[in-house]
């Protein structure tokens, strides 16, 4: 049963992020004022919407057992921190490499923005959408709440 749970949960994900991704994308293009990086002559549009898809449904696996495994975790705490976590990794990382390399990249800083804004927008939906999800499928677990304690002798660095 908690497999069945997990497949719907995926796919629910996987939903969410293909509308929300392209969503993200029109807000951050009309925020920054930029078009999309330009696509190399002679692009597919079938083999674009297919990579398109394959990456959803990888990064929507990723999210979903992100969100499986903190299931027994509750709070504004957990909700914030898997956003950050997957914005962070997934956009701005890899978008500051972009902005720091940007002379030998074909993108101007306005669209870098963009595709920050564009992933903001897509965590947001997307970890939202699968926490909301999995509090409706999981009510009969007692739920803990998640929350960051240092302590002076159980951490692993010295205080």
């Amino acid at each position: 049963m908690r497999i069945f749970k997990f497949i719907l949960l995926w796919i629910a994900l996987t939903v969410v992020m293909m509308v929300s991704w392209p969503l993200g994308i029109t807000l951050g293009d009309a925020i920054t004022q930029s078009s999309p990086p330009p696509l190399v002559g002679g692009v597919d549009p079938s083999s674009v919407a297919t990579a398109f898809l394959a990456v959803c449904i990888v990064n929507s696996f990723v999210i979903s057992l992100l969100v499986w495994k903190t299931r027994f975790r509750d709070g504004a705490v957990k909700w914030m921190s898997l956003v950050l976590y997957v914005w962070t990794v997934q956009f701005l990382l890899t978008q500051m490499e972009t902005f720091f390399f940007v002379r030998g990249v074909v993108m101007s800083s306005a669209q870098i923005f963009s595709i920050v804004i564009a992933g903001a927008v897509m965590s947001l939906a997307t970890v939202s959408s699968g926490t909301l999800i999995v509090v409706k499928m999981d009510k009969t677990n007692p739920k803990q709440r998640f929350s960051f304690r240092v302590t002076r002798y159980g951490c692993p660095c010295s205080l």
